[in-house]
């Protein structure tokens, strides 16, 4: 189909994509909430800290990465992170539900941060880090970060909306707190090196 075509049917139909692109922005709020809401149950039941007031930004750490003298901060924490977030001049999916699908260009998943160490110095370690996370779901992404990525089946989570019932569709989400946890002592090893 041509651009002049589509444009023309985008006008004709505007009522319509104008309520679906609103209904759209209300599912994927109500899904961010679950994904929080699970990512904050895990974390309590596995004795790791989360935030609690923020269901779009929401992180967690171990209480070991908090800060010394601050019982508020952590040295390193996993942040709930949209991988075009902030980027100027992008294009990003106009859907939270089209990233956390992989059915568009950007991506969702859990992103390391830290604050401890200047900016310089923590990419330069992050890029020595590739052959270290070999046999983990943890990736060097562009930035440099180290990214774990969350993908969703769009057909289960299409049936998880349906009938309000998220378990088997956010299965993803749970996979991956669970590499955080299994590769605890991993990253924790290596981040005792930064600076190094």
């Amino acid at each position: 189909m041509d651009e002049m075509t589509l444009d023309r049917l985008i006008v004709e139909n505007i009522a319509d994509i104008d309520a679906t692109s609103r209904r759209a922005r209300e599912i994927g709020e109500a899904i961010e909430k679950e994904i929080a809401s699970r990512a904050r149950e895990w974390a309590t039941a596995n004795d790791y800290e989360a935030s609690q007031d923020d269901d779009e930004n929401f992180w967690l750490s171990s209480p070991s990465w908090k800060t010394k003298g601050d019982e508020d901060s952590h040295d390193f924490w996993f942040e709930w992170y949209n991988r075009s977030s902030g980027v100027t001049d992008a294009v990003e999916d106009e859907y939270l539900i089209t990233s956390l699908c992989g059915a568009g260009i950007d991506s969702v998943g859990f992103r390391l941060e830290q604050q401890p160490h200047a900016k310089r110095q923590w990419k330069k370690f992050v890029q020595s880090l590739s052959g270290a996370l070999g046999g983990t779901r943890f990736v060097i992404d562009d930035a440099p970060s180290i990214w774990l990525p969350v993908v969703v089946d769009r057909v289960a989570l299409a049936k998880a909306v349906e009938d309000d019932q998220y378990d088997v569709a956010l299965q993803p989400l749970i996979d991956a707190l669970e590499q955080i946890k299994t590769h605890f002592a991993l990253l924790d090893g290596l981040l005792s090196k930064v600076g190094d």
